[in-house]
């Protein structure tokens, strides 16, 4: 009897003794902000109820408490597993939670797709993707709405990493002394800070250079790994170790210059675009996965120009830490 539900598991061992399950909605939250569904089951002169965000999961839920008080009373003749499909099932609303925070940024909403539709009908696998612009997310659950809740919870986590305010700097007041010692001044900071409050508002024409850079780990014990394992990797990035800012912005293909370097340090770094609801905007996010501590972004309305912007930024803080 693996794998099959607690409303199956029920049904099949009551049948054995000629009987059925009788079901009842007790409670009906439909029309609800935050729907939630009760079912009461009856049989062999037990009850139990069992409630769910739907009419479905409440009534699992039931079946699966009245199984468990039949295995207590041992009226079960063989043991089994009473787990419910939506034992790992997500209690709260991603789905809107994720339509709200990118409404609240002006980002494209999300889309989604069913991806994997597959099993028997008591053992159901669905896929969903969700798409907001280049993001995607992924997941699989026993329903679809859980894979569109997971899916959704997935891409939050991933939007919040990326835009989060207050993730956009995240050191202390010693860690920010070595920093500006070093030359990562607190106007660096600051521009960070603010570059992210702009993109969040209406958008004006002098604002097409805008860029960022997200710190989030200590940087006094990672500069160290950095000049003492990665920079010796480069010769590349040993020759920009002194080069200013303007430097940098001023390169015609600085991405080209960036590729020069991955490809020494054999690093693997991707680009991801977000379009505001405006459609005339582009955010261009530079992750480098061996530098998980520092994310690089760039704005403009040409996605050309926000990727220039990215990676400016990106070869910007590896000369800092080339530096240190």
């Amino acid at each position: 009897m693996d794998g099959k539900t607690p409303v199956t598991l029920l049904h099949e061992y009551l049948m054995k003794g000629g009987e059925v399950p009788d079901y009842k909605l007790v409670y009906n939250g439909v029309g609800t902000h935050d729907p939630l569904f009760q079912y009461e089951v009856s049989a062999k002169g037990m009850e139990a109820v069992g409630k769910g965000k739907s009419k479905k999961e409440a009534k699992h839920d039931a079946a699966r408490a009245l199984l468990l008080k039949l295995k207590d009373e041992k009226a079960l003749e063989q043991e089994v597993e009473v787990v419910s499909p939506y034992e790992h099932s997500l209690k709260e609303n991603a789905v809107g939670q994720l339509q709200d925070f990118c409404s609240q940024h002006s980002t494209a909403l999300p889309r989604y797709e069913l991806i994997r539709d597959e099993g028997l009908a008591h053992a159901k696998v669905f896929g969903i993707r969700c798409r907001v612009s280049s993001f995607i997310t992924e997941a699989e659950a026993r329903t679809k709405k859980q894979a569109k809740q997971q899916a959704s919870h997935l891409m939050l986590l991933k939007l919040e990493k990326c835009l989060s305010e207050g993730d956009f700097i995240s050191t202390s007041e010693t860690e920010k002394q070595q920093q500006e010692t070093n030359g990562l001044t607190q106007k660096a900071c600051d521009e960070t800070k603010e570059a992210y409050q702009q993109v969040v508002q209406e958008r004006t024409n002098e604002k097409d250079k805008i860029s960022c850079c997200r710190l989030g780990t200590s940087m006094s014990n990672f500069s160290g790994q950095f000049s003492d394992n990665v920079l010796p990797l480069s010769e590349t990035l040993r020759t920009i170790a002194d080069k200013d800012d303007c430097f940098f912005e001023n390169l015609e293909d600085p991405e080209e210059l960036l590729i020069t370097i991955m490809t020494q340090l054999d690093y693997h770094y991707s680009y991801d675009f977000l379009q505001t609801m405006t459609e005339t905007d582009h955010l261009c996010f530079l992750q480098i996965r061996e530098l998980n501590c520092a994310n690089f972004v760039g704005l403009s309305t040409s996605k050309i120009i926000a990727q220039k912007n990215a990676s400016v930024k990106a070869l910007q803080f590896l000369s800092y830490m080339s530096r240190l």
